[in-house]
């Protein structure tokens, strides 16, 4: 038989365990008016718990969610389940939180639900970090999308390049061999122009290579093969591009390098798009462990706002793409009509 004293050892540890558990708990009556609360559920709320004691819970919950709370009420009145769910709660003097609820009826002896029984959690951090996963899966999946597009793009380009300008020369240069069995006598005109034929193609074939990727870029590294594409830059589009760096006296490692140049060579390409500038100034800092790009020019500009909304159509997503997927980080500072500053950070560690 138990003993007063054993009853009351339990009946203190009962109220241990309920007084200074990590969550909150609270019992309510059937109509949600508060007759129990312990400390940590007084420290959410931030009311001692003598002035939690008679409130009702309701006054609590933020007014959009508290119908639901209502109906979850009068559910727990009538059933013997239990409920679980997420709601707002708005404490005294303090800003709005995301809880977690569970809540379950307490019976008397002759089964009647008497009172409720709620434990209730803070998860506004563990709600933040689902909803930041989120929107990171919406990005990956978004960035996915932009790689498939550009590949086919890039795809596209290279088809028609290889069918309009080689497959032409090809043909040029089988006709002008054919004429040359008919034609014996005209055999050294024809291989005169089989020749300037064979030139245009190698030009071609080395154009298109130098577009896919810059041999200079393995054999010479990221500065010669950048002082190569600004000039060529400046002679394709006109805008002259004034070029200041430190630091960049050695090599890298491939993907530093590779990085670094497509993030500045796609960066000039949507100022020669959309800028409308004869002029643009690139620099280039190594300085603690890292590569920092910075490309400006005073255009046209464009609204950030727009921008931030559908970054994927904006044309700038690849920047961004080729900066995160080796550690770094790209920042875009744009106002229509007074130009754009872009700005990389390229760690040196990460790779």
């Amino acid at each position: 038989m138990i003993t007063r004293a054993e009853l009351e050892q339990e009946r203190q540890r009962y109220f241990d365990l309920f007084e200074f558990a990590p969550d909150a708990y609270i019992v309510t009556d059937l109509n949600g008016k508060i007759f129990e609360a312990n400390q940590t559920a007084a420290k959410l709320l931030n009311l001692s718990t003598g002035f939690l004691i008679g409130k009702p819970l309701t006054v609590f919950i933020k007014l959009p969610e508290r119908s639901i709370f209502r109906l979850n009420l009068a559910r727990l009145r009538t059933e013997r389940g239990k409920w679980d769910w997420v709601t707002i709660l708005t404490p005294r003097k303090r800003t709005t939180f995301t809880a977690h609820m569970h809540a379950a009826p307490v019976s008397d002896t002759a089964r009647e639900i008497t009172a409720i029984r709620w434990s209730i959690r803070d998860v506004t951090a563990q709600k933040n970090l689902e909803d930041k996963l989120r929107i990171q899966s919406a990005r990956l999946q978004a960035l996915s999308r932009h790689l498939v597009e550009a590949q086919e793009i890039e795809r596209r380009q290279l088809a028609r390049d290889l069918h309009d300008e080689i497959g032409q020369l090809l043909t040029g240069l089988k006709l002008t061999l054919e004429a040359s069995q008919h034609q014996p006598e005209a055999t050294p005109r024809h291989i005169a122009n089989a020749l300037g034929l064979i030139d245009g193609l190698m030009t071609q074939v080395r154009r298109l290579s130098l577009d896919l990727r810059p041999p200079m870029l393995d054999d010479l590294g990221l500065l010669a093969s950048l002082h190569w594409s600004f000039e060529r830059y400046t002679t394709q589009t006109g805008i002259a591009v004034s070029f200041t760096h430190s630091g960049m006296d050695r090599r890298f490692l491939p993907a530093i390098e590779i990085s670094a140049y497509r993030i500045l060579q796609e960066a000039l390409t949507n100022v020669a798009r959309h800028a409308g500038v004869r002029d643009v100034a690139v620099r280039v800092l190594v300085a603690d462990n890292a590569i920092y790009l910075h490309i400006e020019d005073c255009g046209r500009g464009f609204d950030m706002q727009a921008l931030l909304q559908n970054p994927v159509s904006s044309g700038l997503t690849g920047l961004y793409e080729r900066a995160t997927l080796i550690g770094g980080s790209l920042h875009i500072e744009s106002k229509s009509g007074k130009g754009t500053r872009l700005s990389a950070e390229l760690p040196l560690g990460k790779i």
